[in-house]
């Protein structure tokens, strides 16, 4: 039987869904990412195609396909600060330096593991309310409810290049205000050894360490991104 394969030719061609159920083939079959089994289920899960009948594909057709799809899942994501899905459009949070704690807290977790991506995008992308060139307002963040299935339909690159993103601007706003504190406890330190008064106001060695555990959290995530998603 002649079996058509239809190949993605980008990285937006392929959602983040089918990224995802394809990640968890790679973890099912850890040791084994190179077997035909998981090179059949890379094909019918991103060429759409129904698993029993691509037994029956030419072999010389089959690796083709396979290495095509390789090169495709290589290619580096970009980073678009607006998408649109299902003919709806939604921007990137417009200014990280203002994000909430309960933004970054839940974007920290999300993006632990590729599984609750679509949720770390819910909560990234957000529809947009007032739209002038380049200049947009997005909705007021309340939970990812009624968008995580949605942003599964993301494009790929969108995707992760919005994660490497985060995770490249925010481990840089986590240093400068690290920085920030170390010097301002210094000089705090400086004082209070210049006065035997010690009121307990002011930034303390544990909130500093407290923040070096997250800078280097977030380092290790971003490390282990680039490694599972990038290469």
């Amino acid at each position: 039987m002649k079996v058509k394969l239809q190949i993605p030719q980008t990285l937006n061609s392929i959602t983040l869904g089918e990224y995802q159920k394809f990640q968890k083939v790679l973890k099912d079959n850890e040791g084994a990412e190179e077997s035909t089994f998981v090179q059949l289920k890379m094909l019918e899960i991103f060429c759409k195609a129904d698993i029993n009948k691509l037994r029956g594909v030419d072999l010389g057709m089959f690796n083709v396909s396979v290495e095509s799809l390789t090169t495709v899942l290589a290619m580096k994501p970009k980073f678009s600060k607006k998408i649109t899905i299902n003919g709806k459009k939604y921007g990137f949070i417009p200014k990280l330096d203002d994000i909430t704690l309960g933004e970054y807290v839940d974007l920290e977790t999300y993006l632990k593991d590729v599984e609750t991506f679509h949720k770390a995008m819910a909560v990234l992308y957000r529809p947009i309310t007032i739209e002038a060139h380049d200049t947009y307002d997005i909705e007021e963040y309340k939970g990812t409810e009624d968008r995580a299935e949605i942003m599964k339909e993301a494009g790929l690159s969108d995707a992760l290049g919005s994660v490497l993103f985060f995770w490249t601007l925010g481990r840089e706003l986590v240093e400068n205000t690290l920085s920030s504190m170390k010097k301002e406890y210094k000089t705090m330190s400086s004082e209070k050894g210049r006065n035997s008064r010690n009121d307990g106001d002011g930034i303390s060695q544990y909130t500093i360490s407290q923040m070096e555990t997250l800078l280097n959290s977030m380092r290790s995530q971003e490390l282990l991104y680039i490694n599972a998603s990038l290469n």
